[in-house]
């Protein structure tokens, strides 16, 4: 990408986080340091870049991860971060499309949900046991959570 669509992407991203209220803490450093495993796409409406997604790609895996819009258009953050991811996975033979945390909206469009981890170190011992104790309360009411949403699914159920 040249210098112009960098800062495009970069600002796409800042503009979610901005919108939501959230802190936007990557740099633009950090997305060109990571640019071999970044896949960025943009959308176009009227010869002006509206919108981008940024993607990663690990082995046979496709991570959907931030995306960003200048205006709301139909359909377009799907179009953009779902179908598109979809097929570029088709199109080079990937096994995994992960299309991010959060948001029942994605089973509409096919995704069930799936467990994911994540890893933090906190150095506060009192501050870490608050939160294993509310991460052990947490992960029951997810786990019941994702039991009825897979329930649900339209996806035809198979028995081993």
């Amino acid at each position: 990408m040249n210098d112009e669509q960098w800062q495009q992407l970069y600002d796409f991203y800042r503009v979610t986080f901005l919108k939501k209220s959230g802190a936007a803490t990557l740099t633009l450093n950090f997305f060109k340091a990571v640019a071999s495993q970044l896949q960025a796409g943009f959308a176009y409406h009227h010869k002006k870049t509206v919108a981008a997604t940024i993607c990663y790609q690990g082995g046979d895996h496709y991570y959907g991860r931030h995306w960003g819009s200048s205006d709301n258009y139909d359909s377009l953050h799907f179009e953009l971060c779902y179908y598109a991811g979809i097929d570029y996975c088709i199109q080079n033979r990937l096994q995994t499309f992960e299309p991010g945390a959060q948001g029942e909206h994605k089973i509409w469009r096919g995704f069930m949900p799936t467990k994911t981890q994540s890893a933090h170190w906190i150095a506060n011992p009192e501050f870490r046991t608050a939160i294993e104790d509310f991460l052990q309360r947490e992960t029951a009411a997810m786990q019941e959570h994702g039991k009825l949403l897979l329930e649900s699914s339209a996806y035809k159920k198979l028995n081993p």
